[in-house]
């Protein structure tokens, strides 16, 4: 056990140590002027669980492979919030394909006349997408199908409603979920 901690311990402060010296250099003026420092950010809106539903979304990339982002919104119940994780696979392309992973708001049961039964859920989110740059800034409209990892509260509170003679249960759960949206760069 000892030995792994030191192991990790050496780890983290090797990749410190190459972090603060790349920082110093480019504040040094020693890099190459053609490569600028990756760090970019979106606004935007847009309607699924890493909008929040129907709601907005900022992200945050600290290098062109990575995304940082969070979303709140209207969820039909109430409020939705989610924040995670996107991979970019070719983010140089036209047409970027991502890899998605959150946390946050992944189900919802809303019953119309019985308001008891109205609740959020809250689990893992995963999910592929893709991401189209538009105009000369690279705004871009994005979509993806998510999976959510819903937790057995929600498969319970779901078969008490399905088995409530006095409630009629309109749409079936869906395996997999959908997000589309417009992000502008900032």
């Amino acid at each position: 056990m000892r030995k792994k901690l030191i192991l990790c311990g050496m780890a983290v402060l090797s990749l410190a140590h190459s972090a603060i010296a790349q920082d110093r250099l480019m504040r040094e003026g020693h890099h190459d002027r053609s490569e600028n420092v990756f760090k970019r950010a979106y606004f935007g809106m847009g309607l699924g669980m890493d909008y929040g539903g129907i709601g907005v979304k900022a992200e945050f990339l600290p290098i062109k492979y990575v995304g940082i982002f969070a979303g709140a919104g209207y969820n039909i119940v109430g409020l939705g919030f989610n924040a995670g994780v996107s991979v970019k696979a070719l983010p140089d392309a036209k047409i970027t394909p991502t890899l998605i992973g959150m946390y946050g708001y992944n189900s919802v049961i809303a019953v119309q006349n019985a308001p008891d039964y109205n609740k959020t859920y809250y689990g893992p989110t995963a999910g592929i997408g893709g991401e189209l740059k538009v105009g000369r800034r690279d705004n871009k409209l994005y979509a993806a199908l998510l999976y959510p990892f819903r937790n057995k509260a929600f498969d319970d509170d779901y078969e008490k409603l399905k088995a409530d003679p006095a409630i009629s249960v309109q749409q079936d759960k869906l395996p997999l979920t959908f997000s589309i949206g417009f992000n502008f760069a900032l």
